[in-house]
Formats: structure tokens, C-alpha cells, sequence
């Protein structure tokens, strides 16, 4: 993310990944990816300063998400199988 490396980016995710707001309801497959280029590539989202807490599967990453005209703190969890990313789940 902090290079804005888009294809690196979009390798890092299984073709069904997903992606949903807290509770609410996921996008996936191609909704995700979609979300992935609007929303994160396309405003050059990063997290500065993160910190990566790894719990088998699981992953999460803190620190403060900033994007073209949007910051906040970032409170990520990410679930890898197979060496991908197959959810992203922003929490509050």
C-alpha cells in the first residue's frame, strides 16, 4: 500500500476475497475488487505506522489509514488462507 503498487496490491487477494464495514454486509468477488481499485488504489490508501498482530489465520493491522481526503484510524482484521487474503474487515 505505501507504494501504491496496484497489481501488487490486488495479488495479495483470492479472486472470492471480501470486504465489509464492521457489521455490515460483505462485497466479494468482483464487488470487492471494484471497492478495492475505488476506494483504496485509485485514493492511494495506506496505513501509517502499522502494527501487524498475527493470530494463525488471522491478522491485524492498526495504525492510521490515511487516502486522498480521508483519515482515521485503521483497526483492520484480514483472514489469509492458502498464502491470500480472503476477507478484510474494517472494525470500530
Amino acid at each position: 500500500m505505501q507504494t501504491n503498487d496496484a497489481e501488487r496490491i490486488r495479488s495479495l487477494f483470492d479472486a472470492n476475497a471480501s470486504q465489509a464495514y464492521g457489521d455490515g454486509a460483505a462485497k466479494s468477488g468482483e464487488a470487492f475488487f471494484r471497492w478495492l481499485d475505488s476506494d483504496i488504489i485509485e485514493r492511494q490508501g495506506r496505513v501509517e505506522n502499522a502494527q501487524l498482530a498475527v493470530n494463525g489465520n488471522e491478522v491485524v493491522v492498526t495504525g492510521q489509514y490515511r487516502s486522498i481526503g480521508y483519515a482515521s484510524e485503521a483497526n483492520f482484521l484480514l483472514t489469509v488462507e492458502n498464502g491470500r487474503i480472503i476477507n478484510w474487515r474494517m472494525r470500530y
